[in-house]
C-alpha cells in the first residue's frame, strides 16, 4: 500500500473538521453581513419613518385646504351658471319690457295727437299759464 495523507482515517477528519470550519466562518460572515444589513435597514425605516410623519403633518392640511378649494370653486361654478341664467332672463326682459314701453310710446303719442287736435278745434289758441299771467298783468297795469 502507498502511503498518501489521505488515506489516514485522522487526515480525513481533520479535513472534514477544516471543511466545516471553513462553512461555519462562511456562515458566520454571512450573518454578521446580514445583522449589519438588518441595522442598516432598520436605521433606514426609522428615517423614512420620521421623514413619513413630517410629510402627514406638513401635507395633510395642505390636501385639507386643496379639498376646501375645490369645493369653494365648485361651489363658484354653479354660483356662475346660475347668475348667467338670471343674467339670460334679465335681458330678455329687459327686450320685452322695452318692447312694451315703445308700444306703450306709441299709444301716448297717437292718444296724444288725437287729443291736441280735438283740442285745438275747440280752442283755436292755447294759452300757457304762464303766458295768461303774463298777458294779465300787462292788462291791469293800463
Amino acid at each position: 500500500m502507498l502511503f498518501h495523507p489521505w488515506t489516514m482515517p485522522y487526515h480525513r477528519n481533520n479535513f472534514e473538521s477544516e471543511m466545516l470550519t471553513m462553512q461555519h466562518q462562511e456562515v458566520m460572515t454571512d450573518m454578521k453581513k446580514m445583522s449589519e444589513q438588518v441595522n442598516r435597514a432598520l436605521v433606514k425605516c426609522t428615517h423614512l419613518t420620521l421623514e413619513n410623519d413630517w410629510y402627514c403633518r406638513s401635507f395633510c392640511p395642505l390636501l385639507t385646504e386643496l379639498f376646501e378649494l375645490k369645493n369653494n370653486a365648485q361651489r363658484a361654478r354653479h354660483e356662475n351658471r346660475e347668475l348667467l341664467w338670471e343674467q339670460i332672463a334679465l335681458k330678455e326682459s329687459i327686450k320685452e319690457t322695452t318692447r312694451f314701453c315703445g308700444e306703450a310710446s306709441m299709444k301716448i303719442r297717437v292718444t296724444s295727437s288725437l287729443r291736441s287736435e280735438h283740442c285745438s278745434r275747440r280752442f283755436p289758441r292755447a294759452q300757457s299759464r304762464t303766458t295768461a299771467l303774463r298777458d294779465r298783468t300787462v292788462h291791469q297795469e293800463h
